[in-house]
């Protein structure tokens, strides 16, 4: 399950001797921080390090409890909400709009711009931000740690291209923006993904006959936020065939699951991982990945390799596509404004066109 997606952190904006024929070498690592939390530690940290077709090298390790970087992270959490979510047109639920601006409201315990008394200080802002980065980069370089990631970058180079899969029990910890990690600075070309520790081999299905990407557009219930500009950006995209749904009722969305073949299944409209987790696809129906269950299960057989939700708060959804083995799913982490979505679907699909 892929998350190179995320709201700004901070202001808005996803060395090693080796020899030369490892030098733009494919690699990929799992990291597994396995059972623990935030309050109890890590205490077996495994890190696989895979390299073409060879078997892979382990290393182990362990992460010390680290409270305060959970408390620092809830935070930013508000102070994001605060100074972010007032008067933004943000892609979640309705009730998750009443619920920030509360949040907002409430927000009284932080420093305040004095000369904009409703708006929270960017400086304040910004010195959480550098904070929570330099004390997380910290904790990861305790020496039970740091041996793993020594022995991971002998193995690389800058220009290796590095998918990093990161699992752990504690799903409030694979939640935590880890792209805040060094070794992504010195790797550009290192790609974050998140997973539960329980996962299967995704089917593999032959090559269909056509050149063009076939994606299901589902534009859901867009009060108050702009999906509009997202169909415009899905419509040009080249070498691609995209089939718009606006505002579908469960029996519509389920049918073009259940009898067409896709490789993407696109959302745009408000969401939210609450409870179940729901995509709200009309202005009546919220609907949970449960009841379109077999409709996807069908989609993947029929050889469905991606789901991108471009709404907000996804990984509760995503962790339940995760359960039907979809390949991979791109989710905002956090709650995001119709700017960030559209930007991130401007970037993705000038890649995927490519």
């Amino acid at each position: 399950m892929k998350l190179p997606a995320e709201p700004p952190f901070g202001q808005p904006e996803e060395r090693s001797i080796v020899s030369k024929s490892k030098q733009n070498a494919d690699c990929k690592i799992l990291l597994n921080l396995g059972q623990g939390d935030w309050q109890t530690g890590f205490p077996n940290v495994i890190a696989q390090l895979w390299e073409g077709e060879q078997p892979p090298v382990q290393f182990t390790g362990s992460l010390p409890p680290a409270p305060h970087l959970k408390e620092q992270y809830q935070d930013w959490q508000k102070l994001y909400e605060a100074l972010y979510g007032h008067g933004a047109t943000w892609r979640r639920s309705s009730v998750e709009q009443r619920t920030a601006q509360r949040t907002a409201r409430a927000a009284s315990d932080f420093e305040f711009d004095t000369s904009e008394p409703t708006r929270v200080s960017r400086h304040e802002f910004e010195l959480r931000c550098q904070q929570l980065q330099t004390d997380f980069n910290q904790w990861l370089m305790t020496a039970e740690f740091t041996f793993i990631e020594r022995r991971i970058r002998t193995h690389l180079s800058p220009q290796t291209q590095v998918r990093v899969m990161l699992t752990a029990h504690a799903k409030a910890v694979l939640r935590f923006p880890w792209r805040l990690w060094h070794l992504f600075d010195d790797y550009p070309r290192a790609e974050l993904s998140v997973s539960l520790p329980t996962y299967s081999r995704s089917l593999k299905q032959p090559p269909t006959k056509t050149t063009k990407v076939k994606i299901l557009v589902v534009l859901g219930n867009d009060d108050g936020i702009d999906v509009e500009t997202d169909r415009q950006l899905l419509s040009q995209l080249p070498s691609a065939e995209v089939t718009l749904l606006a505002q579908p009722t469960l029996e519509e969305l389920q049918h073009q699951l259940w009898e067409n073949a896709w490789d993407v299944f696109f959302f745009a409209g408000h969401s939210t991982s609450q409870d179940q987790g729901y995509l709200q696809v009309n202005a009546s129906e919220s609907l949970t990945i449960e009841q379109l269950k077999y409709a996807l299960q069908r989609a993947i057989i029929n050889g469905l390799q991606l789901a991108i939700l471009n709404s907000c708060d996804g990984l509760g959804l995503a962790w339940a596509l995760a359960d039907l083995h979809l390949p991979q799913t791109i989710v905002m982490r956090e709650p995001v404004s119709d700017a960030i979505a559209q930007q991130f679907l401007k970037v993705f699909l000038a890649t995927l066109a490519s």
